[in-house]
């Protein structure tokens, strides 16, 4: 993701939330991914808590 956009790694970032919210990655693994890029997106627009199904 090197030559990526800001505006492309929060998209990415959006979808791998999804799959956190879907129960398919566990949070610790999604916090790593967002702290990871937290220099480049503002990761406070990323959701931590799974919705009740």
């Amino acid at each position: 993701m090197k030559d990526a956009t800001p505006a492309e790694i929060f998209a990415a970032l959006k979808l791998i939330e999804q799959l956190y919210q879907d129960g398919h990655i566990p949070q610790y693994m999604f916090k790593n991914i967002l702290n990871e890029h937290r220099d480049i997106v503002d990761i406070t627009e990323f959701n931590l808590q799974r919705k009740d199904k």
